[in-house]
């Protein structure tokens, strides 16, 4: 089993957008240790909100947030102050949201922390500052739970597209230009171009834009004559970094990942062959996902990302 290195700070300054944000590097596990069998999501809700939310507190009305914040709600920023929490569904996995040791760790649990300091810094004394409640909920379900009100932020590595804006309204990116890739085993057939993926067998995370890509690059293949990749969408209890392990242990040929992903990943999986010279999409942009009945919400998220990409820049 790999060691934990000290840091993976260092290998998000390859990515000057991502330096402003530190993780723990992840660590491997062995493929066949590991419990695939599904999460019972309603006791690791109830895990999270332990760790997550401050059970003293009580909403403007007098309502304990324990209850507000399993209620569906739909409204605005300025109901959510009052309510004294905003819902953020993630979806759990070690790259962007997980716990340790009692402790939010991940990407977006980090970023979005940075975020409550800069929506609260302003309050006046006597005026209660918002808690961020970080609910888990399996990827394919992020949207659908914002829309019916179980949430109020979808934060989990989102990428802008058509069909995803017309049930949204998405964030600025918090991370612009990134490229979905093609990671393989070392003992898998190479791949050289798109062309080479032709009657391959892709296992990708579900709902996710990967399928969506690998779907318009079969549109193409069919025009061609070619065989059809099979892309087979894994259980929802599953996640990109899962696949990656499974790719690395020989139980899977080949899958995709966003590149900063991948390439963190592969300094602990040493079995794993990435194909950043032929993505199957580029210039992908990760945001967070609101209601479009929030523009407050929106407005404010939108200023916090403006803020700490002016701040990105002038120390890069």
């Amino acid at each position: 089993m790999a060691q934990e290195k000290d840091s993976l700070d260092r290998d998000f300054e390859n990515y000057n957008h991502l330096s402003f944000y530190k993780m723990e590097s992840p660590t491997q596990t062995e493929p066949d240790q590991r419990n695939h069998k599904p999460v019972d999501i309603k006791q690791l809700v109830s895990l999270l909100l332990l760790f997550c939310l401050p059970l003293g507190l009580f909403a403007a009305d007098g309502t304990s947030i324990l209850e507000t914040v399993t209620r569906q709600f739909s409204g605005d920023l300025d109901e959510m102050r009052t309510r004294a929490a905003i819902r953020v569904l993630v979806s759990h996995n070690r790259t962007g949201f997980f716990l340790h040791n009692g402790n939010r760790k991940g990407f977006e649990a980090e970023l979005l922390e940075k975020y409550k300091e800069h929506l609260n810094k302003d309050n006046k004394r006597n005026q209660i500052n918002i808690a961020l409640v970080f609910i888990p909920v399996p990827f394919d379900q992020l949207l659908p739970a914002l829309l019916s009100g179980k949430g109020d932020i979808a934060a989990a590595g989102l990428t802008i597209t058509p069909d995803r804006e017309k049930m949204v309204a998405f964030t600025k990116p918090y991370l612009p230009d990134v490229q979905e890739i093609i990671v393989a085993a070392k003992s898998a057939a190479p791949i050289t171009s798109h062309n080479d993926l032709a009657g391959k067998t892709l296992h990708v995370l579900k709902g996710s834009s990967y399928a969506t890509h690998l779907k318009q690059i079969n549109h193409r293949f069919s025009k061609e004559n070619r065989l059809p990749i099979k892309i087979i969408e894994v259980s929802e209890y599953l996640q990109t970094e899962d696949l990656l392990e499974m790719v690395n242990a020989g139980v899977v040929d080949y899958t995709v990942a966003d590149d900063h992903i991948a390439r963190i990943w592969s300094q602990v999986l040493k079995n794993i062959q990435l194909y950043p010279g032929h993505p199957i999409h580029s210039g992908s942009q990760l945001a967070w996902a609101v209601r479009k009945n929030n523009p407050k919400l929106l407005q404010s998220l939108n200023g916090y990302i403006g803020k700490i990409k002016t701040s990105e820049s002038s120390t890069s």
